[in-house]
């Protein structure tokens, strides 16, 4: 084990009292116009792939906040992701400051590699990224985390919305992200949670069902009142699966360089049901194969 980490996230905390103060303003807040031509929210949104494509790797300070059924989990983790999927995560807030956290797809039988802080982090543990260790608190594995993933998903379920004629998509004007500024463009999909059911198959879990429809496993468990958790169902039973995975969101795209800095997702309530934001982005900063070694002396593994 090294010490404490010498570069890195203490730089990024200097900015970190900013970032919240922003991160906390309501999703809804109008930015002023300029004048302009408003740009087309469907083509912004749309075209965030291709815009997303130069990029290879980038370091961020992401700030997360999701609803756990009454109760908000905040965490904020320096992070570092390299393609095709390379990720590095550290805690750097309470109650889990000090976590680290390394998933490389194709190594270490694509399990997590953590350790908690403090006296905890004697001791790494490889997790399956959708085991309930490792989705405890969290509405997404870490397989699925990172701005291509966000960029894929919001992507996906506007084109579902456009198919079935049934999404409201309006531009909101700019505003300024620390020292970014975005675009904000409004999704809203209709007030009544719709949707279709699958029949489960033998041994099939949720994340089976979701993976077969392209679907969100959290979303379609939440669903379903007499589903507890993904393992929680039986051959033959009728699963409701939403067409959409919200009521209605708040995507906020870098007017620079294209590609979403933060997404606020409300329910089929309209209550706040996560937000990611994707603070003091760096992108193409050339992180190595040393970013991503637990061996890293700058890293408590």
């Amino acid at each position: 084990m090294t010490g404490a980490r010498k570069t890195g996230v203490p730089i990024l905390l200097i900015g970190l009292l900013a970032a919240f103060i922003l991160w906390s303003m309501p999703a809804d807040t109008e930015a002023a116009g300029k004048g302009e031509i408003p740009p087309d929210p469907v083509n912004l949104i749309l075209k965030m792939p291709r815009h997303f494509e130069p990029v290879q790797d980038y370091t961020t300070l992401l700030l997360k906040r999701e609803d756990m059924g009454g109760t908000f989990a905040r965490e904020t983790t320096f992070m570092k992701f390299r393609r095709p999927f390379d990720v590095y995560m550290k805690w750097t807030e309470a109650p889990h400051k000090g976590r680290e956290l390394l998933f490389r797809k194709g190594v270490n039988d694509d399990k997590l590699l953590v350790h908690e802080g403090g006296f905890l982090g004697l001791v790494n543990v490889s997790l399956d990224p959708l085991g309930s260790m490792a989705m405890k608190d969290n509405h997404h594995p870490v397989s699925d985390v990172g701005i291509g993933s966000l960029t894929e998903q919001v992507v996906e379920g506007l084109k579902r919305g456009l198919e079935r004629g049934d999404v409201t998509v309006t531009y909101g004007g700019t505003v300024g992200l620390e020292e970014r500024e975005a675009h904000v463009c409004k999704v809203q999909f209709p007030e009544k949670r719709e949707g279709f059911v699958v029949i489960a198959g033998k041994g099939d879990t949720l994340w089976d069902i979701a993976a077969m429809t392209g679907r969100d496993m959290r979303v379609i468990l939440l669903s379903n009142d007499g589903i507890d958790d993904s393992g929680d169902i039986r051959e033959g039973q009728e699963v409701f699966v939403p067409f959409h995975y919200c009521r209605r969101y708040v995507i906020y795209i870098d007017i620079q360089w294209g590609i979403p800095l933060r997404i606020d997702i409300y329910d089929w309530e309209n209550r706040l049901y996560e937000s990611y934001y994707y603070s003091r982005l760096c992108i193409n900063t050339g992180l190595g194969d040393v970013d991503f070694d637990p061996d890293n002396e700058e890293y408590d593994f």
